[in-house]
């Protein structure tokens, strides 16, 4: 038997029975992912020289990882804040769905008022299709503040601004 400190208490963990554990699966996926070369996701992975440090391998590699990464909440998975780094304690948490496609290595960032935003999330804090938002910026070629802020004009459909001055939009509205 093996003890583990977890939340300021000592409690018995039971490799053998964690092994059918999301937890436990989500370690083990992250192995495979680095070292396996016949798994599908290596080759975005131990391919481009991501691993797992060390204290997360070996015999006690999975209570070491449990033990810095805790359960993770519902509907959560692993992630690499830094997609380029390995997994580590300093580089790793549970994220939705959502945040961690915000983080793949296609996402698309804008920079709006001095901070860096995913688009899709920049789209969303402003109540504006991310569709609408892309092809403003990357297709017409408008700033990003005209773009999140000048309401869509399905009357005139987008392809008539293309080429329109902003500044000179913005002022007649």
């Amino acid at each position: 038997m093996r003890l583990l400190e977890f939340g300021g208490f000592q409690e018995p963990i039971y490799q053998a029975c964690m092994t059918r554990t999301k937890v436990y699966g989500v370690w083990r996926a992250m192995q495979d992912r680095c070292y396996n070369k016949t798994q599908v996701g290596y080759r975005y992975y131990g391919a481009k020289g991501i691993t797992v440090c060390e204290r997360w391998k070996g015999e006690s590699g999975f209570a070491n990882f449990l033990a810095d990464m805790g359960m993770p909440p519902p509907k959560h998975s692993i992630e690499r804040k830094n997609g380029k780094l390995s997994y580590c304690p300093e580089n790793c948490k549970w994220a939705t769905d959502v945040e961690q496609n915000r983080n793949r290595s296609n996402t698309v960032y804008l920079e709006f008022e001095g901070k860096t935003y995913p688009l899709t999330e920049l789209a969303e804090l402003y109540g504006v299709c991310s569709k609408l938002l892309r092809q403003r910026v990357f297709r017409y070629g408008w700033d990003v503040k005209s773009a999140l802020h000048i309401p869509p004009d399905f009357n005139n459909r987008l392809t008539k601004l293309q080429g329109v001055n902003m500044a000179d939009r913005e002022k007649q509205h």
